[in-house]
């Protein structure tokens, strides 16, 4: 690709000088929600009280299921990925960082705006986009607004249309998970999966494996309660002391 197309790219997921301003406002909220206990207990709170998961996990427990995750399953299952697509997988990432920062500052999401998930998951290609989709319920309007952004983008109106589709590896993402989203509506314990596309060959076992046990917000936060509470508890578990959950 040349150099023009490359600085054109960039130029376009950076935005306008508004653009900036406004993206370093979104990461400092999102910088002030993370260490916001209470604001993160009321979305927890707000993720039990429709069933996601069964009990409310510690700070730690949190912290060391969302690095199993990342390490276990989103990192491995990108490479693979990224395998089927053509374009370079690492300049989308790096483009990703300057369209929306806040986006990738909190790896389980807790912290991050509705505006954020749904700006994530219009520019990001999921085959399931589950995890994300039930970050929404975080929020009383959040499946709402997703539907809203993608039927805009959809028919070719979104505000950010051109941004959005320069970090596309699918031009036909949006449609697909329009569609898909609107199943989950319908039914969300047979499509709970949000599936956009199929899984590309030889990357089935790992995206299987890791839907099972990460694949959405209440999957993740009930692994976590799994873990030891505390880091006294992990060091205990691991020194052969014994394990207590708390």
């Amino acid at each position: 690709m040349a150099l023009n197309v490359y600085f054109k790219e960039f130029s376009t997921a950076l935005g306008t000088p508004r653009d900036v301003f406004r993206k370093i406002g979104n990461a400092w909220r999102t910088i002030v929600t993370t260490f916001n206990r209470k604001e993160r207990q009321g979305r927890l709170k707000q993720l039990k009280s429709q069933g996601l998961l069964e009990e409310i996990p510690t700070e730690w427990q949190i912290w060391n299921a969302s690095r199993d995750m990342l390490v276990n399953y989103i990192i491995p299952s990108n490479g693979e990925f990224y395998e089927h697509y053509e374009q370079n997988q690492y300049w989308l990432q790096f483009m990703r960082v300057f369209d929306e920062p806040s986006t990738m500052m909190d790896p389980p999401g807790l912290a991050v705006s509705r505006d954020m998930v749904v700006s994530h998951l219009l520019h990001v290609v999921h085959i399931s986009a589950a995890y994300d989709v039930g970050l929404l319920h975080m929020f009383p309007d959040g499946i709402e607004e997703l539907e809203s952004q993608l039927e805009q983008f959809v028919a070719g109106s979104h505000p950010r249309q051109t941004a959005i589709e320069t970090l596309l590896e699918r031009q036909e993402y949006p449609g697909e998970l329009l569609a898909a989203l609107k199943l989950y509506k319908e039914n969300p314990q047979t499509h709970w999966k949000v599936t956009t596309f199929e899984t590309p060959n030889g990357c089935e076992d790992l995206l299987e494996d890791g839907l099972e046990k990460y694949g959405t917000i209440g999957r993740l936060l009930n692994y976590s309660l799994t873990l030891p509470a505390t880091p006294w508890a992990s060091a205990r578990k691991r020194l052969g002391w014994g394990y207590a959950s708390a």
